[in-house]
């Protein structure tokens, strides 16, 4: 039985992607968005772009940067190591990155969207740098849990066995007082 399941946000792994519209955090750290449930927090970074021409999340949350949304409308995005945020060449703000002291302790909205509770403090980040072109790859060590698997299963199937053999006495004895009667 699973005692507790908690989201574990141990750096990840970096991937170059070469979309222009894809980002990663290098270091701790959660991109900030602005949704229905109000500001919440992502690390995932595979943006698009709305009709609109807003930076948003794949559910259509809009990327925010110290100056809200960003609005990219057509043109050329650029963001650098420190995620200064030009457009066109033109500088449009800083985007916003925030950290947690106990990010484990964010409640979990959706799939990667998390929202602070009201004892969370929000803090800001520290040596954390913005790769575009790039995304984390999951923190999942998929070996390592297939293996977890298969060791769950044997141990499943031996405990099972071992009640099945145990009942073969008993089922044998049933069929003798049958057979008596």
């Amino acid at each position: 039985m699973v005692d507790e399941i908690y989201t574990g946000f141990s750096e990840r792994s970096i991937v170059r992607t070469g979309d222009p519209l894809n980002f990663a955090i290098d270091g701790e750290g959660f991109f900030v968005l602005e949704t229905s449930r109000g500001e919440t927090f992502t690390r995932n970074g595979n943006f698009n772009l709305s009709p609109e021409g807003i930076l948003v999340t794949s559910d259509g949350h809009a990327v925010l940067s110290d100056r809200g949304p960003i609005e990219v409308s057509g043109g050329e995005l650029n963001v650098d190591l420190d995620g200064r945020i030009t457009v066109d060449g033109v500088e449009f703000g800083h985007l916003l990155l925030t950290d947690f002291p106990k990010p484990y302790k964010l409640e979990k909205l959706d799939a990667e969207i998390y929202r602070a509770t009201a004892d969370i403090q929000k803090l800001e980040t520290k040596y954390t740098y913005v790769r575009q072109g790039f995304l984390e790859k999951a923190n999942v060590d998929i070996i390592r849990e297939m293996a977890d698997m298969i060791e769950t299963y044997r141990s499943y199937e031996s405990d099972w066995n071992a009640v099945r053999i145990s009942d073969e006495p008993r089922e044998e004895t049933i069929k003798r007082v049958r057979k008596v009667r």
